[in-house]
């Protein structure tokens, strides 16, 4: 309880009074509101029930500044039992490359590399892999991002930011080495490199188009130089012709 009273000779100090106190961000937060000028401590004189007051108004206010703490820390920094290298800077987003443990002739790979979703429905917990089997890169991190955002009730203005700022798909280099060294020296549980060859697919066809475009662009330049070259040497025919 964030409010407590304490009555005449209760404390050595003599205070007598309401006591608020919260805690949050590692820090005790506390106030105290005196009712020492009360006649009688309790609802019926006006200088008790104004300090009441006053302690419940302090109560609500310290109550939405840890409520304010919380959803910061949620949105901008990693859960403190999340490995360094699963996180993306917010609660209930991570990386991920889950091993498919399904029956030997299951179509779906052996490892599956995607953005992890954690979120509850009714109290009980659920996890939620955007893979990039079917969908780029791009769009598995959009579609993590928005599920996420739904669910945890994320302000637009997070989703937002955490949209324009998808991690780096090299860091899905970094969980593999991450996972293995983990996984120990058993060469059937460590994660092939193949096992990444989804999450770069998006980023070797922007590669190959702009190097497409760039030969085509060189291309252009060499017929144009052409085109001027024999413009001019029609121009210097035709002068000479002409003399």
């Amino acid at each position: 309880m964030s409010i407590h009273y304490y009555g005449p000779g209760e404390l050595s100090s003599g205070f007598v009074g309401f006591r608020v106190s919260v805690a949050f961000d590692n820090k005790h937060r506390q106030s105290w509101f005196s009712t020492k000028d009360a006649k009688v401590q309790d609802e019926s004189d006006f200088e008790y029930k104004r300090a009441h007051l006053k302690a419940q108004i302090r109560e609500a206010e310290l109550s939405a500044e840890s409520a304010l703490h919380q959803y910061q820390t949620y949105v901008t920094t990693n859960h403190p039992n999340l490995a360094p290298e699963r996180g993306v800077g917010v609660h209930g987003l991570s990386l991920q490359i889950r091993r498919n443990n399904g029956r030997a002739n299951s179509s779906a790979p052996r490892f599956e590399p995607g953005f992890l979703v954690n979120h509850k429905v009714d109290g009980k917990g659920y996890n939620r892999l955007f893979t990039f089997f079917s969908q780029s890169y791009s769009d598995a991190w959009r579609d993590a991002v928005l599920f996420w955002g739904e669910r945890h009730e994320i302000l637009q203005e997070d989703i937002d930011r955490l949209l324009a700022n998808p991690p780096a798909p090299e860091r899905f280099k970094e969980l593999r080495r991450f996972l293995n060294e983990q996984s120990g020296n058993e060469l059937a549980d460590l994660i092939p490199v193949e096992a990444l060859e989804p999450v770069f697919r998006e980023q070797r066809a922007e590669l190959a188009s702009r190097r497409a475009a760039q030969k085509y662009r060189l291309g252009q330049s060499d017929k144009d130089a052409t085109e001027t070259e024999i413009a001019l040497w029609f121009e210097k025919e035709s002068t000479q012709q002409a003399g």
